[in-house]
């Protein structure tokens, strides 16, 4: 076995909102357009695919964020997310089969393991205060997989290496992840119980929040981010029309 290191360039979505995200319980299906009719969505201004890098010969890819949502039901302070993907979430070279690896990333000494594991990750961070700081963060680290190693947990990290952030657990702060991504049931979908807890002021109003799906074993596919930022203007949502291409320090294990 040899190892081999690159450095890749990561994708950033911008938006900037205001507004409310609350709402009543939302039932998961696994189609966050369907689940979150009528509900907070944050669009990725690239469109997805555009904003993901990929090796040449593949054309689409799981990591790549069409668009979060997230809905607030304060009577059981509750919060919804749903982070919608370009085919099935975290099927790193978009075969249609999350848990296998195809021919051609096999080629390349990639992998695309089941059940998001090993290397595979999606995040969501939560800036309760907007101090410009994250407090919370909720997901999968690269040790966990669907839905067991679902976590909530204090931030503690660089937001652009999210799934190393996971600290210590919150008192009163929890959540579940109500599926493993799959042709039936493609996209992410989770809740954080308890934000209260951590801000007894809560309600669910512009809050600053940050996405994060990809791999580490994936052999140059790109990984995705979409960051939310709330401002003080009387308008639903404005979408920032540039995504910035970073060439970002972060460096991805290749097993050939």
């Amino acid at each position: 076995m040899c190892k081999s290191y690159l450095i890749v360039s990561i994708a950033v979505g911008v938006i900037l909102f205001t507004g409310q995200a609350l709402a009543g319980p939302v039932t998961f299906t696994g189609d966050v357009p369907t689940d979150f009719v009528g509900e907070q969505f944050f669009l990725d201004p690239d469109g997805g695919l555009d904003d993901v890098g990929m090796p040449p010969g593949f054309t689409t890819t799981g990591n790549a964020i069409i668009q979060l949502a997230v809905a607030y039901d304060t009577l059981s302070d509750t919060l919804y997310v749903g982070i919608d993907t370009v085919g099935i979430a975290l099927d790193v070279d978009g075969d249609g089969d999350p848990g296998h690896t195809s021919s051609k990333l096999k080629k390349l000494g990639g992998h695309d393991y089941p059940s998001c594991g090993v290397a595979e990750s999606f995040t969501f961070s939560i800036d309760l205060d907007n101090d410009g700081f994250f407090d919370v963060i909720a997901g999968l680290d690269l040790a966990g997989t669907a839905t067991a190693g679902y976590q909530v947990a204090a931030f503690s990290g660089d937001p652009w290496a999210p799934y190393l952030a996971f600290g210590a657990p919150i008192p009163g702060v929890g959540g579940s992840m109500n599926h493993d991504p799959s042709a039936a049931m493609p996209d992410l979908e989770f809740t954080v119980t308890g934000l209260t807890n951590i801000d007894p002021g809560f309600d669910g109003n512009d809050i600053h929040l940050h996405a994060f799906v990809g791999s580490l074993a994936d052999d140059g596919f790109g990984e995705d981010f979409l960051e939310v930022f709330p401002i003080p203007e009387p308008t639903t949502l404005v979408l920032v029309g540039a995504t910035v291409a970073l060439l970002a320090g972060v460096v991805r294990k290749r097993i050939a």
